[in-house]
């Protein structure tokens, strides 16, 4: 299962070495490009790209979101200097192609510590900042130095998601645990002070106040997982989320039930998930 980092907002994921090629054949001319690319970056993407990193990525929000959204983005990496090198070809690629009004990136990095943290920024653009660093076969990156050094103090201290008792109470009762991917949510925390703050305004008409009070009928935690077996695709879940079930939130915006049938099988139907 995928190290968390975050006790709030994460999404969870297991990229196998396929995904390049099953890109490549959806996309006639996925090769041109990818030629293109790599000549003009020299970065050779399985080489330089796939083969430094792990399987496994999450993107998490844990805080407040205002002013800055405490997000986190972590991959696992087998190679960081292969990587760090990648990293500042595709910045020094960037740079001869942007104009003067685009701005030019800049990649910094100082010690802290025992721990090098890397800054990428452009000067023309002063809301514009990545800060990232490596840590236990990942690389963490966030929108400031303040929010990685949080991250691993806590993971440090066994702070994260997997030790969270809301967190595990979600878990499949079967206590499968082998999965894909995990959609995990706890938004309570967030959504509490920036109602209050749009409570206070006083503005909000009746319909609007009835729709605040259903958002905040429904930030309980949740938890969707994922994981594939030899014919089908296994969603489930015992919460959904925000209040729509697994059902809804797969047709959403597609007018029926979610295409193809075949392609979850009988995934509703696993134990603990949401009709």
């Amino acid at each position: 299962m995928v190290p968390m980092w975050s006790k709030k907002w994460c999404v969870a994921a297991t990229i196998t070495p396929m995904t390049i090629q099953m890109i490549g054949s959806s996309e006639s001319n996925f090769p041109q490009e990818l030629s293109k690319f790599e000549a003009k970056t020299g970065v050779s993407v399985l080489d330089d790209i796939t083969a430094p990193l792990g399987g496994e990525v999450t993107i998490a929000f844990d805080g407040p979101v205002l002013p800055t959204p405490r997000w986190k983005v972590i991959f696992e990496v087998y190679d960081p200097s292969t990587l760090q090198s990648t990293i500042g070809k595709l910045v020094d690629s960037f740079n001869r192609e942007a104009t003067q009004s685009d701005g030019s990136l800049q990649l910094a990095q100082q010690q802290i510590g025992s721990q090098t943290y890397y800054t990428l920024h452009n000067p023309k653009q002063p809301n514009f900042e990545i800060d990232y660093t490596y840590v236990d076969s990942y690389l963490i990156a966030g929108p400031d130095i303040s929010t990685l050094s949080r991250a691993i103090r806590d993971r440090q201290a066994g702070y994260t998601l997997t030790h969270s008792q809301t967190f595990q109470a979600l878990l499949p009762s079967d206590g499968y645990t082998n999965f894909s991917a995990i959609f995990y949510h706890n938004i309570g925390p967030v959504v509490g002070p920036l109602v209050e703050q749009i409570k206070a305004l006083g503005t909000l008409t009746a319909q609007q106040q009835k729709s605040i009070a259903t958002l905040q009928e429904n930030t309980a935690p949740g938890l969707i997982y994922v994981y594939g077996e030899p014919e089908r695709i296994v969603v489930a879940s015992n919460t959904g989320f925000m209040g729509f079930d697994l059902g809804t939130l797969m047709t959403m915006g597609q007018g029926g039930p979610f295409p193809p049938p075949l392609f979850l099988g009988r995934a509703m139907s696993h134990p603990g998930s949401t009709q």
